[in-house]
C-alpha cells in the first residue's frame, strides 16, 4: 500500500505524504503546507467542511491497485474523513477482509 501511495503521489505531485500502519489500519498523512490541491490552502477559500478530494480518490485507487476492502474510517463525533493535526491532514483507512 505504501508503494501504491508513493506512486500516486509521484504521478499527482500531491506534496509531502507519509503512511503509518497499525494492524489493519493505516493513516495517510499529507503535510498541509505542501499540498497542491487543497482548496483552502492553495486558494484560501473560506468554505465549510472538508473539500479534500483525496479520502475517496485514494480509497478507490488502493482498492483497484492493491486489493478490495479498503475503506475510509470517519473520525470523531463529527465523522470527519480528514482530520488536521500538527500541520498534517490525516486520513484514516482500514483494510477490511
Amino acid at each position: 500500500m505504501k508503494k501504491a501511495v508513493e506512486f500516486l503521489n509521484h504521478q499527482l505531485e500531491i506534496g509531502n505524504v507519509d503512511v503509518d500502519f497499525a494492524g489493519d489500519d493505516f493513516y495517510l498523512k499529507i503535510a498541509s503546507s505542501s499540498c497542491r490541491f487543497c482548496p483552502k490552502g492553495v486558494g484560501e477559500a473560506e468554505l465549510e467542511g472538508t473539500l479534500c478530494p483525496f479520502p475517496t480518490t485514494i480509497e478507490r485507487f488502493l482498492e483497484k491497485a492493491c486489493c478490495n476492502g479498503i475503506v475510509v474510517v470517519p473520525e470523531d463525533i463529527d465523522m470527519k474523513v480528514l482530520v488536521k493535526q500538527n500541520g498534517f491532514c490525516i486520513i484514516h483507512y482500514r483494510h477490511v477482509k
